[in-house]
């Protein structure tokens, strides 16, 4: 759980996200709530992942999800 404390007190990094990521290797990531997470995220969001708006968030879908779902439906 990521809470405004835990952000404004310098305890979310980049790093710290970035090993999350690595570790859990999501298929969707959703960011609303908190944008500045997303400037955390921005390269490895960029690289793996396609972006898919909404208007109260975004959301990321990993390629890997992406490129199945294209298969599926051919």
């Amino acid at each position: 759980m990521i809470s405004r404390k835990r952000i404004a007190s310098g305890q979310i990094t980049a790093a710290w996200l970035g090993e999350l990521m690595a570790k859990y290797q999501p298929e969707q990531v959703i960011l609303g709530r908190f944008p500045e997470l997303q400037t955390l995220l921005q390269a490895e969001l960029d690289q793996q992942f396609e972006s898919r708006p909404h208007p109260h968030l975004t959301h990321f879908i990993h390629h890997r999800r992406v490129n199945y779902e294209s298969n599926m439906r051919q």
